[in-house]
């Protein structure tokens, strides 16, 4: 019941919240996560649109890959797979389990959690400079070795997806007002 419960919760906030039927999406970064920014801005990554799988990025993981990770903006969190997991020699830790679930109503759960000291978008000297976490999964959609939230990914930047050009882009909010902050294009998809 509480599976369902969260599932349909998380369906709903995504529905409503990630992205309208036509525009650009942006997220800012609150002033709290601003202050711990401590690296340069990482720059641009090119996305690929696949009918089936959504927004594709080519990842690097600790200096290994490259990997394609699924980019998905209502995830919550991070998730990769074993090879990820085994490829880049990451360090696992048991945590908590997890139920995940999204729109198709499948479910599955973990308590592993890796840490990727070191991620890289687009190009392998693309690095993003803090530490983030994934929860290891059991198994994602063929030719998916992760699921990216770039919420999290992009912290303490905020980041900007434009669809029309198919990239992604950490936004610094501290250098004043940008086209991310009001002033995006709104197209078609």
């Amino acid at each position: 019941m509480r599976a369902k419960l969260f599932i349909a919760l998380s369906a709903l906030i995504a529905i409503g919240w990630v992205v309208p039927n036509t525009g650009t999406t942006h997220f800012v970064a609150t002033a709290t996560q601003r202050e711990s920014a401590r690296g340069a801005k990482p720059l641009p990554a090119r996305l690929r649109i696949n009918k089936d799988r959504g927004l594709l990025l080519t990842v690097w993981v600790g200096g290994s890959g490259p990997y394609v990770f699924a980019v998905d903006t209502g995830a919550g969190m991070n998730l990769i797979s074993q090879r990820v997991v085994d490829d880049s020699q990451l360090t696992v830790k048991t945590v908590r389990p997890v139920i995940l679930g999204g729109l198709s109503a499948a479910t599955t759960s973990s308590n592993r959690e890796a840490v990727m000291s070191q991620l890289a978008f687009g190009d392998r000297g693309n690095i993003i400079s803090s530490t983030k976490t994934a929860v290891v999964v059991p198994s994602l959609a063929s030719g998916v070795d992760g699921i990216l939230d770039p919420t999290d990914a992009y912290s303490p930047f905020g980041y900007s997806i434009d669809m029309t050009n198919q990239r992604i882009e950490a936004v610094d909010t501290d250098a004043g007002p940008s086209r991310a902050a009001g002033e995006g294009a709104t197209v078609p998809w």
